[in-house]
């Protein structure tokens, strides 16, 4: 029975309990439906083992599966604080090596794993979320999935959960879902106020400051030559110079040496990782648009000021090329942006106001850029930031929340009984 059970569990074939006495063909046959799915039929007797009770946790019953399926999510991570030699022993589970038993190590961790899950659930019902969080039920939700979703496809549709092929993704995703919901609950039952949120700014203000912030005007072309006639334009535009009558710290350092300046790398080396990427590939990574979105986002803005700006005038002068404004500063770098990214911070840092750097490559497009304004030691005002310090303060007091549950949780068990269950789950 305790066999069956565990098959039901992890969806693997048992041949026998105790020693494995060699793949049966009943057991390679388990193996391969497992490989296609979840078991699709379970006898009423192995539901009822994989049920059975084996802890209690804030009123919340923890299955025997249950929990034999957390012990096998941890085992690994324990034997890997250990040598192959020493994993590999016969009794290594249950020999105290001087640092207490391996197995009270997988049965500690499992425990608390076990307690902050059965809290969020709690609390979750509490809230009045319908999130199904009972095992047994998830359990039969992870059959019904795995049957229905062949014909589900084939019908076009997907229902939540019930896409997931196996019971522990059921698992996870049923207490993601609870957690994920019961945390924007939580932090809807709290006031934060403007007076609490300043104070919190003020203190912090450093988190606010960047060294260098610049705003660039930027155009993309896969042109070469169109890109050096939209360097030389802008130049007239800016100095109303042609670019060799620039000081050279002007018109005559490329983007490589500018960035070599900054960090002792080239452009190159420092793109390396992403030169088989396209700049609207890059700008995806770190905004989610690309070059022609952020064109027409920054195109937007400039608009009902009643005089052109100077990205429409390119824009009109120089169809074929992507202008597009951009803020950066050293704020945005600390996030570890890489690559091509670091190569357009690394020049934009180095330019001052009215700067052109020359045109430069990433992947198969190349970059001019114009410095329209730049400043050092700038704080972000406090209303740009108002909204998202008040959603790290109303989700840290969520967090907290959840916290003091799962410190204040009644966990009712028995160590021998536990303990048996996971020699069990740790047999094959």
């Amino acid at each position: 029975m305790i066999c069956l059970c565990l098959a039901v569990a992890f969806g693997v074939g048992v041949s026998g309990c105790g020693k494995n006495s060699g793949p049966s063909a009943e057991s390679l046959e388990q193996s391969q439906a497992d490989e296609a799915g979840f078991e699709k039929a379970l006898t009423k007797d192995a539901d009822k083992a994989a049920g059975e009770t084996v802890m209690e946790i804030a009123g919340q019953p923890v299955a025997k599966a249950e929990y034999q399926m957390t012990i096998k999510n941890y085992d690994a991570g324990i034997k890997g604080q250990y040598t192959t030699e020493e994993a590999n022993q016969k009794d290594f589970w249950t020999v105290d090596s001087g640092e207490g038993r391996p197995l009270d190590q997988l049965m500690e961790q499992v425990r608390e794993d076990l307690v902050y899950k059965k809290v969020v659930a709690k609390l979750a019902k509490e809230a009045g979320i319908s999130q199904e969080t009972d095992f047994m039920s998830i359990l039969e939700q992870a059959k019904t999935g795995n049957t229905n979703k062949e014909s589900g496809e084939a019908a076009g549709k997907t229902a939540g959960a019930l896409n997931l092929q196996r019971l522990e993704d059921y698992y996870a995703y049923a207490f993601t879902a609870a957690e994920s919901q019961l945390t924007e609950y939580l932090k809807k039952q709290y006031q934060v106020t403007e007076a609490e949120l300043k104070e919190i700014y003020q203190e912090n203000s450093e988190q606010y400051t960047s060294e260098i912030s610049v705003r660039v005007l930027a155009a993309e072309t896969e042109d070469p030559e169109l890109a050096s006639q939209i360097a030389e334009e802008l130049l007239k535009e800016t100095f109303g110079q042609a670019a060799e009558d620039l000081p050279e710290k002007s018109a005559g350092q490329t983007a490589e040496e500018l960035s070599g300046e900054t960090s002792g790398q080239t452009a190159e080396e420092l793109s390396g990782e992403t030169s088989g990427q396209t700049v609207e590939e890059l700008s995806g990574e770190t905004s989610g648009q690309t070059a022609e979105d952020l064109s027409e986002e920054s195109a937007g803005s400039e608009s009902g000021r009643g005089e052109e700006s100077l990205q429409e005038r390119f824009s009109g002068k120089f169809p074929d090329a992507a202008f597009y404004e951009i803020e950066m500063s050293s704020l945005n770098m600390e996030e570890g942006k890489t690559g091509a990214y670091m190569q357009r911070w690394l020049t934009a840092s180095s330019m001052q106001e009215g700067q052109v750097c020359e045109p430069f490559q990433i992947g198969e497009r190349w970059m001019v850029m114009c410095c329209l304004q730049r400043e050092e030691q700038a704080v972000k005002p406090f209303e740009e930031v108002k909204g998202s310090l008040e959603n790290e303060v109303r989700s840290r007091m969520a967090r907290e929340e959840i916290e003091k549950n799962v410190q204040e949780a009644e966990v009712k068990w028995k160590k021998d009984v536990l303990e048996q269950a996971a020699l069990e789950a740790l047999q094959d």
